[in-house]
């Protein structure tokens, strides 16, 4: 079936090491969008911080969108408008919580604007900032949560065997509550249960006339497997882990070699 639709994941997918997306990658999306494929970006990240990858790629125009907080957020790019909006609630904001003082790890409430930083030790510090960079991050004390606050998904930021470490004493009634993935090495993302990237993509088809089997999806670690299950294309990027190219259609380049062109052009544009 020809590709109709094509998910992308942004970080160690459409940009390399150093956060920059190829020319051959945007050259790639603009012929694909020009064939009549909708390109979709697909990121942990909030709307805010892909903005110049969009502009980059030519993503924000009428009809183009993008899916954002792992999938919780679903919006047209070029005004904003939501189509699907799922958020973490009172309760579930509580237990994560308390989970985490179990862990004694530092968590983070992310909003659609800021980053609520709860910390329980000094010596342990939440390094989410330096990896979004892109809302803004300030102290929080729980006793100050009302419910009233958007809570888009909460996350833990430290080093990768200390995020190892916590994945090993999470609870199993938490894995049933709750969407949880490691998105990068020190990262681990805690989201509604309903909310992936997979489920999302399905959606936006529905929304747009596209069936999964006529869906590509490009990812690189576990917040992407979903996309890359339920597309009839699954691409895996070149530097992935093993257990991601177990489940992938394709392998293609990694993200230094504009891996995400190297799809397009070879099992998109090629079979139309």
């Amino acid at each position: 079936m020809k590709t109709q639709l094509i998910g992308i994941d942004i970080d160690g997918t459409l940009v390399d090491d150093h956060n920059q997306v190829s020319t051959a990658n945007k050259d790639a999306i603009k012929r694909a969008k020009q064939a009549g494929i909708k390109v979709v970006l697909c990121t942990g990240r909030p709307l805010k911080a892909i903005s110049h990858v969009l502009e980059a790629c030519d993503l924000t125009d009428a009809g183009d969108y993008a899916i954002t907080y792992n999938g919780g957020l679903i919006q047209a790019t070029d005004t904003g408008e939501i189509i699907q909006h799922i958020t973490l609630s009172y309760d579930d904001v509580v237990s994560l919580y308390n989970l985490s003082k179990t862990l004694e790890m530092p968590i983070s409430l992310v909003g659609m604007d800021d980053v609520k930083v709860l910390q329980h030790h000094h010596d342990r510090p939440c390094l989410y900032y330096t990896i979004n960079k892109w809302l803004s991050h300030h102290p929080f004390q729980f006793d100050d949560y009302t419910g009233q606050q958007v809570v888009n998904k909460m996350v833990i930021a430290r080093p990768e065997a200390e995020i190892e470490e916590a994945l090993k004493k999470i609870p199993e009634h938490y894995f049933e509550q709750f969407f949880i993935v490691k998105s990068r090495p020190n990262l681990l993302e805690f989201m509604p249960k309903t909310v992936n990237k997979g489920a999302a993509l399905k959606l936006l088809g529905q929304q747009l006339g596209i069936v999964p089997e006529a869906m590509m999806g490009i990812g690189d670690m576990d917040n992407d497997l979903t996309m890359i299950e339920i597309a009839g294309k699954g691409v895996v990027m070149g530097q992935a882990p093993d257990y991601m190219k177990d489940v992938a259609d394709y392998i293609t380049k990694s993200n230094n070699e504009s891996g995400v062109a190297h799809a397009i052009e070879q099992w998109a544009l090629n079979m139309l």
